[in-house]
Order: structure tokens, then C-alpha cells, then sequence
């Protein structure tokens, strides 16, 4: 199975048969595995995320965005797509199906949704500076674990089995799903707002 640090050097069309396959396993009810992290790696990390929310500078934003790639999944995406900070980022249009329902254990997507894969330094810059001019600082930011529904959704949406550094951001009308690389950069995002 591909890891997010070498999703980048499979061919576009490999990677997206492969997040079909993955959703598609996941419909017919195929176990993924969930790798946990240490605990103190996942304290690490949650103390490095209170940097984009509560404890915002430009140094720890920068380095929370310091990866070779990030995924911004397809709910964010549709709310930043179209920002004039964004129209020369380049990337990979990522396509996301699963099927539809939604239940206290059961939530997915009911539609296709387009988020977007970056693996350029100017890219994940641009990404980040729209990021925050638009998610402004909040101090009462919660960081916690997924929830299941939330956990399902971040699974259905993978071609590899999902590994912490993995946490929801819930800030005032959001909730930031947000999985981390081993040197706690963040490679994936995205807002499960519509969740309950």
C-alpha cells in the first residue's frame, strides 16, 4: 500500500484507480487497518496543531505546512477552490466517491467531490495563506479523536489504511479533520462541518 510520502511518485492515474479501489473495498465492507501512533508522538502533535488555531505565528503555521504533499479533501476544497489566492496553484484534481448514507455509524459522501493534492513548496504556501486568511484565529479551538462516523468518512476517501497523528480541529463552525506525517506535518485536511 502506498504511504502519503510516496503518493507523489505514482503515476496520477495509478493513484486515483487506486482511492477508487480503496472506497470501493470499503462499500463491501472490507476491514482497513488503523495504525495507532505513540502517545507521546500524538501529544506531540496535538500541541503542534494548537499552533494553527489558538496559538497561531507564521513559524509554526509554516511548519505544520512544511510537507512535500497535501491532500485538502473535497468539503474544504469547495469552500476554498475559487479564492483569487488560489487560481495559480496547480496540483492534482483528486476525485472522491463512496456511497451514500447517513446514520449515527454511517456517513459518506452522496456525491462525487473534487479536493485537491499539492506537492509543490509554492502550492502548500498558497494553500496555507488562504488557509488562514480565511479561518481566522480561534482560541477556543478543541482538539480531539474522530469520532466513528468521522472516522468512516476519513477511511472511505483512502487508498491506504489511515495512521495517527489523526484529530478533528472543532473550532466555531468547523470541524478540521487533520492526519499528520511523522515529523507531524499535516498532509491531509479537511472539514467535516456537515457531520453531526
Amino acid at each position: 500500500m502506498p504511504t502519503p510520502g510516496r503518493a507523489r511518485s505514482i503515476p496520477l492515474r495509478v493513484w486515483a484507480l487506486s482511492v477508487c479501489l480503496a472506497v470501493m473495498a470499503e462499500g463491501r465492507g472490507q476491514a482497513q487497518l488503523y495504525r495507532a501512533a505513540p502517545a507521546e508522538v500524538n501529544a506531540r502533535a496535538e500541541q503542534r496543531l494548537r499552533g494553527l488555531f489558538a496559538a497561531r505565528t507564521e513559524a509554526r503555521t509554516r511548519a505544520l505546512f512544511s510537507g512535500g504533499v497535501l491532500i485538502c479533501g473535497p468539503f474544504l476544497w469547495r469552500n476554498l477552490q475559487n479564492l483569487p489566492q488560489l487560481k495559480d496553484v496547480k496540483g492534482m484534481t483528486s476525485l472522491f466517491v463512496a456511497g451514500a448514507a447517513h446514520d449515527d455509524t454511517h456517513v459518506t459522501l452522496s456525491e462525487r467531490g473534487s479536493g485537491k493534492t499539492l506537492n509543490t513548496a509554492h502550492d502548500i504556501d498558497a494553500f496555507r495563506r488562504a488557509f488562514l486568511a480565511i479561518y481566522r484565529s480561534d482560541l477556543t479551538a478543541r482538539i480531539r479523536k474522530l469520532r466513528l462516523a468521522e472516522l468512516r468518512l476519513f477511511v472511505s476517501a483512502l487508498p491506504f489504511p489511515p495512521a495517527e497523528p489523526l484529530f478533528v480541529i472543532e473550532t466555531r463552525g468547523h470541524k478540521f479533520i487533520v492526519n499528520m506525517d511523522d515529523k507531524l506535518r499535516i498532509w491531509w485536511i479537511d472539514d467535516y462541518l456537515h457531520l453531526p
